[in-house]
């Protein structure tokens, strides 16, 4: 760039994002019978996101000032996508036991600002456990969707309904203090 002259065009820049989500959730649960309960998990999220740009022309950082451009932080809170839960447990013999649970996730957050979904989600989970010092536990579910969620902003490609899955040990460390080890995925 001459002293005083325009801007080169750039051939290239190069984008830094940073995004922050904070999700803190009230949840209750209520055994209504012996072998079944219900419960509620209410979400407040809050998602940060920064941002960053340099011009480059010919590998050379070509952005007005010399300077990296930055972009506000901006920010949104608000309650996510509540879910409601029921858990049916099937048997229990010994130290061993299952159950089925039905989680409703409604669309109550904003997808707008990366709050929610915007669609309704019905998991059904089948659960295992056993009961003892060492105690393994598994489930396994398929969530269905109401409709896609589109990735892209000509909608050619979604994310719609997936499979969950959690494989873990809860340990008796101490009479107060129990470890949990979970692996938990899922697969759209």
């Amino acid at each position: 760039t001459v002293l005083g002259g325009p801007t080169p065009l750039p051939d290239a820049s190069q984008l830094r994002t940073s995004i922050v989500s904070d999700t803190y959730v009230g949840f209750a649960s209520f055994g209504l019978y012996d072998r079944f309960d219900v419960g509620i998990a209410v979400p407040w999220v809050r998602i940060s996101l920064r941002a960053d740009v340099a011009l480059v022309k010919n590998g050379v950082d070509v952005t007005p000032g010399g300077n990296v451009l930055v972009l506000p932080e901006d920010s949104a809170q608000g309650i996510g996508d509540i879910a409601l839960t029921a858990k049916y447990r099937v048997f229990e013999r010994d130290a061993h036991g299952a159950a089925v649970e039905f989680e409703l996730r409604l669309p109550s957050g904003d997808p707008d600002n990366l709050r929610g979904t915007g669609v309704t989600r019905t998991l059904v989970s089948a659960i295992w456990s056993r009961a003892g010092t060492v105690s393994p536990h598994a489930s396994l579910g398929y969530e269905f969707w109401s409709a896609g969620v589109p990735l892209t902003q000509s909608n050619a490609v979604s994310a719609r309904n997936q499979i969950s899955y959690t494989a873990g040990l809860e340990v008796v460390a101490h009479p107060r203090a129990t470890v949990i080890f979970d692996l938990v995925g899922r697969r759209q």
